[in-house]
């Protein structure tokens, strides 16, 4: 999970995406809805959690995510 507000996500949100992907985490979610949400998708964010998202889209996702690490 990266935690920040969506105007530090343009710099340092897509080095921890890349940092987080390099160092093997399988699904990465960010927390916000940055205007960069594009290039944080190609650099290895997964999903964003975000007022308004689909939160049980994204709980149901996770519980996958989490069944395939067995």
């Amino acid at each position: 999970m990266i935690c920040g507000t969506d105007s530090q996500y343009e710099g340092f949100g897509l080095e921890a995406a890349r940092a987080l992907k390099a160092a093997g985490c399988r699904h990465i979610y960010l927390a916000g809805r940055p205007v960069n949400a594009d290039a944080l998708k190609h650099a290895g964010v997964d999903e964003m959690i975000f007022i308004g998202a689909n939160v049980l889209d994204i709980l149901a996702g996770a519980y996958a995510v989490l069944g395939d690490a067995k």
